[in-house]
C-alpha cells in the first residue's frame, strides 16, 4: 500500500511524497522501517515532538496536526487539521475499512454502557451470532478476554478487522463517538443521560 492509498478521504492541507509503506503507528517506540508515523497533539503529550525519534527508528513518511512542523528531507509529509481524525482514516484504509463490512453497535449515555454491552453480547451469543465487545473494562475478542481501555482509533480499525463479518458492540462516551471509523451498518444506544454529560 502507498502513502497516497493511505491518505484517500482523510482531510489534507499539504501532502508530498508516495513511498510504500508497511504500518502505522501513533507511538514513536514502536515505529520500524516502512512506518507511516501520525504525529499529533495529545492530552498530556505531544507526538510531534518524537517526529525525528520515529524517522530514525524508519519511518518513512509522516502525518502532523502541526502546521509549525517543518517537512523532513526524504521522508513523505502529510499536514492534516485534526490528527486522531486523520488517524481513523490512515488506519480504516490500512486495514481495508472494516467498519464496512460488519455490524456495529455503539453505545453511549452517562450511565449503563458496559452493562449494556454486556447485555447486547450475551443476546447475540444466545442467538449464534458471533461478536467482539470493546470498551473501557475489557475487550472480548474471539472468545478472549482482555482488559483495556477505550481504544484509539487505530486499535479500534484493528479490532474491526480481526472480527471479519462478526457483529461488534462498543460503549463509549458521546464525546469520544467521533474517534470511530463507522461509516456504514451502524446503530446505537444510549441507556440514560444526565446534565453532565459532555457533547
Amino acid at each position: 500500500m502507498t502513502f497516497q492509498h493511505l491518505l484517500d478521504g482523510a482531510e489534507v492541507l499539504a501532502q508530498n511524497g508516495d513511498p510504500s509503506v508497511s504500518s502505522v503507528e501513533y507511538d514513536s517506540r514502536r515505529v520500524k522501517p516502512g512506518t507511516v508515523f501520525v504525529a499529533m497533539h495529545g492530552e498530556t503529550s505531544d507526538g510531534n515532538l518524537f517526529i525525528d525519534q520515529a524517522i530514525q527508528a524508519g519511518a518513512v513518511a509522516v502525518v502532523t496536526d502541526s502546521p509549525a512542523e517543518k517537512a523532513r528531507e526524504g521522508v513523505a509529509w502529510a499536514v492534516v487539521p485534526h490528527g486522531r481524525r486523520a488517524l481513523a482514516r490512515i488506519s480504516a484504509n490500512f486495514y481495508k475499512r472494516p467498519a464496512e463490512r460488519i455490524a456495529i453497535t455503539g453505545i453511549t449515555g452517562t450511565n449503563g454502557k458496559s452493562t449494556t454491552a454486556f447485555l447486547i453480547e450475551s443476546i447475540l451469543t444466545a442467538a449464534g451470532r458471533k461478536s467482539a465487545l470493546i470498551g473501557t473494562i475489557e475487550y472480548h475478542v474471539a472468545a478472549k478476554s482482555i482488559p483495556r481501555r477505550t481504544p484509539r482509533r487505530k486499535r479500534s480499525n484493528w479490532l474491526a478487522f480481526s472480527t471479519k463479518r462478526w457483529v461488534w458492540a462498543r460503549p463509549m462516551p458521546s464525546w469520544k463517538f467521533h474517534r470511530m471509523p463507522w461509516r456504514r451498518n451502524a446503530c446505537s444506544a444510549c441507556p440514560s443521560t444526565s446534565p453532565s454529560s459532555p457533547t
